[in-house]
Formats: structure tokens, C-alpha cells, sequence
């Protein structure tokens, strides 16, 4: 699970159209409003790190889910952008997909 977990950090991180649909989500429904939380990446030789970066990513789970329920499409449009090659794009949208279904897993919350 710490794999998938971190997966998911690096997924959000290295696509800032899908991070800003996130993002969306947690200033929306965020209290106090439009406060929203950053995305901690743990550092590979500190234990310590994995803990507090996974703990953050727990404190985001409603956010995330929420966002998958309500924007899953748009997720995956923003992270598909304007891909032109069609064996690209499905790999792209099969990404997506894969990391939402995995936010969406109450399995791996617990």
C-alpha cells in the first residue's frame, strides 16, 4: 500500500491540471473555505518522511474522493489534454482511470 500511496502523491504532483481539479475540490468544501493543503512527497532514506506524507494524503481522502465521484471525467480530460496519437491517449486515460479507481478503492484506505 505505502507503493500505491506514493504513486498516487507522484501522479497528483507531475500533472498540474489534474492537481487543480483536486485542489478545486478541497477549497470548496475545505473548513476554514478555500484553505487547501499541499501534497507531501517523503524522502526515500527517512522513514519519518513516508509517515508524515501518507498521513497528509489520508487527511485528503474525502477531498480526493469527492473529486473522483463528482469529476472523474474531467480528471481525466485534464490529464489526456490534447493528445493527438491515439495509443498515447488511451495510455493516458487507462492512467487516469487506474489512479482514480485506486482513490476510489475503500480497500486501500484502510
Amino acid at each position: 500500500m505505502a507503493e500505491e500511496a506514493t504513486n498516487i502523491i507522484g501522479w497528483i504532483l507531475n500533472h498540474g491540471r489534474v492537481r487543480s481539479i483536486f485542489d478545486e475540490v478541497q477549497a470548496e468544501f475545505s473548513f476554514p473555505p478555500n484553505k487547501v493543503l499541499a501534497y507531501l512527497v517523503a524522502n526515500m532514506t527517512w522513514w519519518m518522511t513516508h509517515y508524515i506524507a501518507f498521513d497528509c494524503l489520508h487527511e485528503l481522502k474525502d477531498f480526493l474522493h469527492r473529486a473522483v465521484i463528482s469529476r472523474k471525467d474531467g480528471i481525466v480530460d485534464a490529464q489526456v489534454g490534447a493528445e493527438k496519437n491515439h495509443q498515447k491517449k488511451q495510455k493516458l486515460e487507462d492512467d487516469a482511470v487506474a489512479h482514480c479507481d485506486l482513490i476510489d478503492d475503500k480497500d486501500f484506505w484502510h
